[in-house]
């Protein structure tokens, strides 16, 4: 899985984009990536662009995601968080995550 970030510190947003196989290291890689960039600051919204994403991911590495993202949560802030996909198993795979 590739990904392209884009932190707008003064729009106070962030962009994921991301495409190819589904990795978890990929998304382990991005959510880290993202708490660690200069511009951010805890509380910015994030959009992620998932339509290019490849293959489902089952629960144990959705579950390992989403431990990552909880660990992150301060870091993160409480932000509006939106995910865009395109397909059914996409969206289910999110839902299992979330």
């Amino acid at each position: 899985m590739a990904y392209e970030l884009e932190v707008d510190g003064e729009g106070r947003r962030a962009r994921v984009v991301l495409t190819g196989p589904i990795s978890v290291a990929e998304h382990i890689a991005w959510f880290r990536e993202l708490v660690a960039h200069p511009a951010w600051f805890p509380g910015f919204d994030v959009l992620v662009d998932a339509r290019g994403l490849v293959g489902p991911l089952r629960y144990p590495e959705a579950t390992r995601v989403a431990n990552v993202a909880r660990r992150l949560d301060e870091q993160l802030g409480a932000g509006r968080h939106a995910l865009v996909g395109d397909t059914d198993v996409l969206y289910g795979c999110c839902r299992m995550a979330e």
